[in-house]
């Protein structure tokens, strides 16, 4: 019997973004899933308005990698990459305490899918889900900064077509 469950509190300036890959939109199961939590240190920032523009996010990392943002804390997690469920704790590693840039959100995808171990099924193969943790980890790393720099937008997911 769980008799007390606890969750830690998110550090300030924390965004998460979560992406299931799948054919169809209706109780399908995923081709894969990938899950990306970031905190920055925004306190590095010299011009606050950095953080209030409309430009888009790919625009912001190379001004965020001036200025010094650094990357605080960060998660990755990734679904049917591997026979269960598993942390890219490398490509963890590789970011914590780190400037963000374009380059190294480039590194921390090729790293998480060099550590992925998916198989082939029939939902899937392993080197289109190897190819797709490249591709999705760097999105959702991306997501997971624009809702720390545009915290009162809408959080509904956005449809890929």
């Amino acid at each position: 019997m769980v008799k007390e469950l606890l969750i830690p509190k998110l550090l300030p300036n924390t965004g998460s973004a979560y992406y299931k890959l799948q054919r169809r939109l209706a109780l399908d199961l995923p081709i894969l899933g990938v899950s990306v939590l970031l905190s920055l240190d925004k306190n590095k920032v010299a011009c606050s308005d950095l953080l209030y523009t409309a430009s888009p996010i790919s625009t912001l990392l190379h001004k965020m990698e001036e200025d010094g943002i650094i990357c605080k804390e960060v998660r990755i997690a990734l679904g049917v990459a591997a026979p269960t469920p598993m942390r890219a704790l490398k490509a963890e590693a590789l970011l914590r305490g780190k400037k963000l840039s374009d380059e190294l959100l480039e590194e921390v995808a090729n790293t998480a899918s060099q550590e992925a171990r998916p198989r082939d099924s029939i939902r899937g193969e392993a080197w289109y889900r190897k190819d797709m943790i490249r591709v999705l980890v760097k999105r959702m790393a991306m997501k997971s900064i624009e809702r720390v720099v545009r915290p009162t937008e809408t959080l509904f997911p956005e449809r890929p077509w």
